[in-house]
């Protein structure tokens, strides 16, 4: 059985401002024992994979481990729980310090390029 709470987005984008990032990237969220990972990822928030529960409203220090690490708090939305894989989905909006916004685009951008070029090399 799938237990949500709060509004996760109908799956088709609509209403977002900004484009994500389809990639799993591990992360680290502070006092949360195990291992969580982000997909979604944009400059305005990400859905989070983590082995703890966490409400609506929960503000969570993450650590992104994009090609380096980067400290970001974030607010978790909406989260989406499913006992059958023992984890729960968060629906997480950053809550961007000063420059926070600007390097998480910069390193998208990185990303973004890192695999065009990547898949331009595939035969």
């Amino acid at each position: 059985m799938v237990e949500s709470q709060g509004e996760p987005p109908s799956g088709n984008g609509a209403g977002r401002r900004v484009g994500r990032v389809r990639l799993t990237v591990p992360c680290e969220i502070k006092g949360v024992k195990g291992k969580a990972s982000t997909r979604d990822l944009s400059v305005d928030g990400c859905v989070v994979s983590s082995p703890e529960r966490s409400a609506v409203g929960d503000q969570l220090e993450l650590t992104l481990r994009l090609p380096g690490k980067m400290e970001i708090p974030a607010e978790v939305r909406w989260v989406k729980a499913d006992p059958a894989k023992d984890l729960f989905s968060l629906g997480c909006r950053f809550v961007h310090t000063d420059g926070s916004q600007q390097a998480l685009k910069e390193m998208l951008k990185k990303m973004a390029s890192s695999i065009d070029n990547a898949a331009r090399g595939v035969k």
